[in-house]
């Protein structure tokens, strides 16, 4: 027997009120004058014994009363199979956790995950009785509640089970117990239950420590119900980018990653798609557990757009076996340069960047960091920070999106450059974990070269050798005193050891920092004949690492836009892969004016239409979920800061697993008619035993 409401017990300790009102008014003996007792004395002894026996009796119904009053108040309840046999279970809700994430269309012998979810959700659905409650969450990165309220409709929770559509989003089983928690924090039946029904994938199923008692409710019992077999062999096409910089005939290379999610070696043909056309094919061989890159080359088709698919041969999760991509035909590369107008620098980094003029590979705008929030940044290859001597807080957040998307900043310091608000704003949201000193290293009377570089690293690959040499004739007469962070990594170095250029990744992009400026006041770097390749390597590495990727967004992930000469009271159309229109309006954010659209719910081509433009952009698979290996469900249970945790295996009937651990029949009304019983007969008693006690005259 299990008490519901466990805290009314405290109530026993009111069950020695008649044992001390019986102690307290005990009565005293008188002493009455009378003539004689020797005829009476018999009679005396009997009537005593027979009141202190009655008096007895009623202390103990008293306190049985006040014990069993409190004892129903408490709740009392039955549980396990003898519950069942006395007359069921008290009420119960049942909040239904269906994963309907995209590793749950793993075809297993024929059939989805996803069905043989369904029909343990059907189970789960067939042990509630009339009055219970359900609630049925679809499980994922963002998990989506059917029912605003708990339904009683056990045929309705059936029918939505069933529905339940396949979603292209990622688990995250956090997310979803977070969801079901908060369903049932209104609830007040005895038996409040949550069913995890899930391929159990171990990606999607880990748990920050401290992250679960935030919402975890520990009268909520959790039943863990894994679908499928262990085994789950997978293969995915998880990258793809632009191998160099997109060349003036159109010829384009693009580098492709393929992993092997299985526990063997694994022979697989990919393929390149543009335009409804396959344009080459390259055969891969990948080990068990690793991944491999191809590289391909095509020309890219003229139009304003290029639609592109990565293609491998279809497996038993067929969603991450297609890339989806876009490329915007251009004939120079656009590069955005912020600056606050240093003459010098600018002049520096122009006839670099600009040899040839009009007929140079990269075309050249300059902003004030003030006009930032008007510009749609990703239009750009590049964004170059010249001797900028501070951002503001929401300029430097923009910076930050066009980095995570796929874009490319170059920082150049300037004479005016503000160390301290580039600690506390530009860095942080650029390169975490990176700093600047105060103070400049001086080096005026005997300048330092570059001693080091990367060799690994791609933006030295297409130099000729010597470029070591090269590289230490130059003299560099003062730089900045740069702290690495713990995600960024340096391409070059001083004489001094001290880094030169800086990398750090943020989301799909990159982050390059020079420690010295353009001028010559910094040295004599901007007129070496290392100056001008090695800019223009800078800004093809740029936009090959984020070409593909600045039109392009994760499944489930909002798609942004900045808009140039747009007014708030236009409006947009987005078409989605399926044909459907949606009609989108751009709102005011700070200073710009910015497109948002939050319904990319499927991956694959999305067009963009509205006054003055046409683009596309694609919309691919969280490819982390590509990892079909399962956790074990018990390590699973005990990892889970929950108590009593129990697992229903897939050849075991859920029913056998949840019937034994609901409370059952509630025995407070049997309780309270057993009180009023012992009332009537206390009532009963104490009248007789007044009558048999002589009255005073």
């Amino acid at each position: 027997m299990s008490f519901l409401q466990s805290l009314f017990l405290l109530g026993l300790s009111a069950a020695a009120i008649p044992l001390l009102i019986h102690l307290l008014n005990r009565p005293r003996a008188r002493v009455v004058p009378f003539s004689s007792l020797a005829f009476i004395k018999r009679l005396q002894i009997r009537q005593s014994r027979r009141l202190r026996v009655r008096e007895i009796l009623l202390l103990l119904l008293r306190i049985l009363m006040l014990a069993l009053l409190a004892i129903a108040f408490a709740r009392p309840a039955l549980q396990g199979p003898l519950a069942r046999g006395l007359g069921g279970t008290v009420r119960s809700s049942a909040c239904v956790v269906l994963d309907a994430s995209y590793s749950m269309s793993f075809d297993e012998n024929g059939e989805p995950l996803l069905a043989k979810a369904k029909e343990r959700g059907r189970e789960v659905a067939e042990l509630l009785d009339e009055g219970d409650e359900a609630f049925l969450v679809f499980g994922g990165d963002t998990p989506e509640s059917r029912f605003e309220t708990a339904t009683h409709n056990l045929r309705l929770l059936e029918t939505e089970i069933q529905k339940a559509p396949q979603s292209w989003q990622g688990g995250d089983m956090t997310r979803s117990f977070r969801e079901a928690y908060r369903t049932l924090a209104g609830s007040r039946n005895a038996n409040r239950e949550i069913y995890w029904i899930s391929d159990m994938q171990r990606v999607s199923s880990a748990i920050e420590e401290g992250e679960w008692e935030a919402f975890m409710d520990p009268d909520v019992r959790v039943f863990l119900v894994p679908v499928g077999e262990t085994a789950r062999p997978n293969l995915a096409v998880t990258k793809a980018e632009l191998y160099e910089s997109r060349r003036l005939d159109g010829n384009v290379k693009i580098q492709v990653e393929v992993a092997n999610y299985s526990g063997e070696k694994r022979d697989v043909l990919a393929s390149l798609w543009a335009g409804g056309e396959r344009l080459a094919n390259s055969s891969l061989a990948i080990d068990a557990g690793s991944a491999q890159t191809t590289i391909f080359s095509m020309q890219a088709p003229k139009g304003s757009f290029v639609l592109g698919e990565v293609r491998i041969e279809a497996d038993d999760l067929p969603g991450d076996d297609t890339f989806y991509f876009t490329l915007a035909e251009q004939q120079r590369l656009p590069v955005l340069v912020v600056t606050d107008g240093i003459e010098e620098s600018y002049g520096y980094l122009q006839k670099a960047l600009l040899p040839a003029g009009d007929e140079s590979p990269v075309r050249l705008e300059s902003a004030a960091p003030r006009d930032l929030a008007g510009r749609d940044l990703s239009r750009y290859a590049s964004v170059i920070l010249l001797g900028v001597r501070t951002l503001s807080e929401s300029a430097a957040a923009l910076l930050g999106e066009y980095v995570s998307a796929g874009g490319g900043v170059l920082i150049v310091p300037g004479d005016a450059t503000d160390f301290g608000a580039y600690n506390q704003i530009v860095l942080p949201a650029l390169m975490p974990g990176v700093s600047l000193s105060e103070s400049m290293v001086e080096h005026r009377k005997s300048p330092v070269g570059i001693e080091w570089f990367d060799p690994l690293h791609s933006v030295w690959a297409l130099f000729p050798k010597g470029i070591d040499r090269a590289l230490r004739e130059v003299g560099l007469t003062r730089y900045l005193d740069v702290t690495p962070g713990e995600e960024s990594r340096p391409l070059a170095k001083t004489g001094d050891g001290r880094p030169f250029l800086l990398e750090s990744e943020r989301g799909a992009g990159h982050v390059l920092l020079f420690a010295g400026g353009f001028d010559l006041s910094w040295g004599d770097f901007p007129t070496q004949p290392v100056f001008l390749p090695l800019l223009h390597e800078l800004v093809r590495y740029h936009d090959r690492g984020g070409a593909l990727t600045r039109t392009s967004v994760l499944v489930n992930r909002p798609f942004r836009r900045s808009l140039d000469g747009v007014s708030l009271g236009e409006s947009f159309t987005i078409v989605d892969p399926s044909g459907q229109e949606f009609t989108v309006q751009p709102t005011a954010e700070g200073e710009r004016i910015a497109l948002s659209f939050a319904g990319t719910r499927e991956p694959g081509f999305y067009e963009l239409r509205g006054p003055g433009r046409s683009e596309w952009f694609a919309v691919n698979l969280d490819t982390r979920e590509s990892d079909l290996t399962p956790i074990d469900p018990d390590e699973l249970a005990r990892s889970l800061p929950v108590e009593g945790v129990v697992v229903v295996t897939p050849r075991e009937r859920i029913d056998r697993s949840v019937l034994g651990t609901r409370f059952g029949r509630e025995l407070w009304w049997e309780l309270i008619v057993l009180v009023l019983a012992l009332a009537l007969f206390e009532l009963f008693l104490s009248q007789s035993s007044r009558q048999a006690v002589p009255q005073e005259s």
